[in-house]
């Protein structure tokens, strides 16, 4: 007769479980898994679209006379100021006229002198019934015709002393010199460009973004741009509330908040995603939905593991969660487990 050896630990762990009344398959139900605290395995992910530096000012400045350039002392990269003097054109034709208007208010003053000092003569005669009603109102028509002359020549002066200031073209903003379009001797008409000027201090970034990921960015704590190796930290300041029916997209501007690239930079503008974010190799797939596992220790028997679903997650790409960085995340072991499942923590 074939003896049978039996461990008597067996017989001790089936009494014991048949005293509590537990059924012997939950003893050996039981999976060894390692798990971390969610601050610990969490990830930063950093995702960037293109984005170009833009100038907030930049002008063409021209010409509002026609005329002779006579002095042009500036060059491409020169850095100006504001008003500084950028071009003169000759203003010899501009100052005659200037002159010559004021010769004729000059001589407009002195006809109304002498047609005033005539309507006060008039006036005392015909006191003394020695001037007619009608000379006294015809002397009055003469002086206020000549005082509406005088305030037509006063404007005309001012148009000639604007056409004698633009002679001399100053800077309307400070910056940078990107061209230059004329040269002394050259003669211009209303219109001819003479430079071109950048602003260089009054810059952006300007960038096209998936409408879904506007959110994201907004909420994240890190806007960056890099250029050529360089990282220059960056906040939102406006977006466009039109999206584009083509790309899907829409245009944000954002302000440099410290250093400042070079106008006309072409980078990309890299933001992190705020939040808890898990790796992807822990998102898992039960019942159709993809979610994590967690250590439920709540239970009076043990630990257990908790499938917790994560709305929006996608296998294969990491995920945000919204949990407290202390809960413990199913790291190892975690492939065989059902929600529920009995764990024991190595």
């Amino acid at each position: 007769m074939k003896t049978i050896n039996i461990d008597p630990r067996r017989i001790l762990l089936f009494s014991g479980l048949l005293i509590a009344g537990l059924p012997m398959s939950s003893a050996f139900a039981q999976s060894r898994v390692q798990a971390e605290p969610l601050h610990q395995i969490k990830i930063p992910v950093n995702r960037s679209v293109p984005a170009e530096v833009i100038s907030l000012r930049q002008a063409t400045i021209s010409s509002q006379l026609t005329s002779t350039v006579v002095e042009l002392p500036l060059l491409v990269g020169d850095t100006i100021h504001k008003d500084e003097l950028i071009a003169e054109l000759d203003c010899s034709d501009n100052q005659l006229a200037l002159q010559q208007s004021g010769a004729e208010l000059s001589a407009l003053s002195s006809s109304r002198v002498l047609a005033r000092q005539q309507l006060d003569r008039l006036n005392k005669l015909r006191l003394s019934n020695n001037a007619s009603e009608e000379q006294v109102n015809q002397k009055q028509a003469e002086l206020n015709v000549v005082s509406a002359q005088i305030k037509g020549q006063s404007i005309a002066i001012n148009m000639a002393e604007r056409q004698v200031e633009k002679c001399r073209i100053h800077a309307p903003f400070s910056g940078v010199v990107t061209r230059v379009h004329s040269e002394v001797g050259n003669f211009v008409t209303p219109g001819s460009a003479i430079v071109s000027v950048v602003d260089t201090d009054n810059i952006e970034l300007s960038a096209r973004v998936g409408h879904t990921e506007i959110d994201p960015i907004i909420s994240s704590d890190s806007l960056l741009f890099l250029f050529q190796g360089q990282t220059f930290p960056v906040s939102t300041r406006a977006t466009l509330p039109v999206i584009d029916t083509t790309t899907q997209s829409q245009h944000m501007r954002l302000d440099f908040i410290d250093l400042k690239p070079p106008v006309g930079a072409i980078g990309r503008l890299q933001w992190s995603l705020s939040g808890n974010i898990l790796p992807a190799p822990f998102i898992l797939a039960r019942n159709n939905q993809n979610g994590v596992f967690i250590i439920d220790d709540s239970v009076d028997d043990g630990a257990v593991a908790r499938f917790v679903t994560i709305p929006g997650a996608k296998q294969g790409q990491p995920a945000a969660v919204v949990m407290d960085p202390d809960t413990r995340i199913i790291t190892d072991g975690r492939f065989g487990l059902a929600d529920g499942d009995a764990v024991i923590i190595d």
